[in-house]
């Protein structure tokens, strides 16, 4: 008649029970692929992408569209709450971008380096030239963190007609565009030197815009603080606006 080792058995049902119940915790499959995860102050779990993470170079040399994108995809179809994070201390290049919804759950864009637009207008040859940082139908959106948007305008302003009357008249970028984009908060960020216009919030419902610094040379074309377009319920609160329009 076979013996065993009750010790030796028990340690084994042991192992097998507590990773069972390991892995019946775990959050959703979100938990796998995105990291890290923590749980907010209400206790609900939160996944923070950090742009640099996922191989954005942050040199102010490098296309780092392609990541952003990437970036954005995995967070919106997270469940799991998400921060974008763009680092303090590096400065991303993005080309012009389009951030869609709608999404999985509420998406929070931590800025708290810096993105830049690219200077040679000819990088929208064959692109929409109306937008730069471009965000649709995302919901329960929050843009913050402290850092820096720079529309590097320059370039634009000085084929603009109204600089020189000899340039034909035609479209420039806005830097940050909001369409269709219902509870938008966005508050926290210097924004510099827009192509155009700086902010354009269109066709939102419930939007907050606070503690915003906006900054252009006080001879350069067209580019409007905030422009609010087919809005309701908007609120702009402790902003400074210091631009060419």
């Amino acid at each position: 008649m076979r013996s065993y080792n009750v010790s030796t058995f028990a340690s084994l049902l042991y192992s097998i029970i507590f990773s069972f119940l390991f892995f019946i915790n775990v959050n959703s499959f979100d938990s796998f692929l995105q990291f890290p995860t923590l749980k907010d102050s209400r206790g609900k779990s939160i996944s923070l992408l950090y742009v640099n993470e996922f191989g954005a170079k942050g040199d102010g040399i490098t296309d780092d569209t392609k990541i952003f994108q990437d970036v954005w995809k995995r967070a919106c179809s997270s469940f799991l709450r998400p921060k974008i994070i763009v680092p303090i201390g590096y400065s991303f290049l993005v080309r012009p971008i389009d951030f869609v919804g709608p999404c999985r759950s509420k998406v929070s864009l931590i800025i708290e380096g810096s993105i830049v637009a690219p200077k040679e207008p000819k990088v929208w040859d064959k692109l929409d030239a109306h937008k730069w940082l471009y965000f649709v139908k995302v919901r329960h959106l929050t843009v913050q963190g402290g850092g820096t948007i720079n529309g590097m305008g320059q370039k634009w302003w000085a084929t603009s007609c109204k600089i020189n009357t000899t340039n034909p008249c035609g479209h420039a970028p806005t830097a940050m565009s909001f369409h269709r984009c219902n509870n938008l908060k966005v508050r926290d960020i210097r924004m510099l030197n827009s192509q155009q216009m700086h902010i354009s919030i269109s066709n939102c419902i419930n939007v907050e815009v606070s503690r915003m610094i906006v900054e252009a040379p006080a001879k350069s074309p067209n580019t409007d603080g905030i422009h609010i377009t087919s809005s309701t319920h908007v609120a702009i609160k402790d902003c400074t606006i210091r631009t060419g329009d």
